[in-house]
């Protein structure tokens, strides 16, 4: 028990969870609340994209039967506005998705991967599976009110 308690503190150090001495740093998402945060990202992405098509769609008709498209136009420049946004919000959670899996990666090995096919390689060995299951959560409010007395 001892070791596996030492084991997990070693890994939450490296990875910065942890100053060198045991005590707690700023918390940071894990990477079961990255992935849920990239896998809305990505459904937001979706749904603007298929917006933007649709409109697009009904647009082209619009002005195929003659009608006045000024307004829709506006529309769909706004959709595409809500779309560009929606990409860089999916791109800023994939970034945080990358640093966490190697922050974990250090935590591990204790050095950073000398490449992204070295970080993706390992993340698909047991090992790096088995590492990423491992969420260390942030220390209980009571623990840290405790250590200020």
């Amino acid at each position: 028990m001892r070791g596996s308690i030492e084991l997990e503190r070693n890994i939450a150090v490296r990875a910065g969870l942890l100053g060198s001495h045991g005590e707690s740093m700023p918390w940071r998402p894990g990477t079961g609340a990255l992935r849920d945060r990239l896998d809305e990202a990505s459904r937001h992405v979706a749904e603007c994209e298929v917006l933007v098509a649709g409109w697009r769609d009904v647009l082209q008709r619009q002005e195929a039967d003659g009608k006045d498209v000024t307004t829709g136009r506006d529309m769909l420049e706004i959709f595409r506005t809500d779309l560009k946004a929606a990409i860089r919000k999916k791109e800023r959670a994939e970034n945080l998705m990358k640093k966490r899996l190697c922050d974990v990666f250090v935590g591990v090995k204790g050095r950073r991967p000398y490449s992204n096919d070295e970080l993706d390689e390992w993340l698909a060995s047991a090992e790096g599976k088995a590492a990423t299951v491992f969420e260390p959560a942030p220390p209980p409010a009571s623990t840290e009110s405790r250590r200020r007395s």
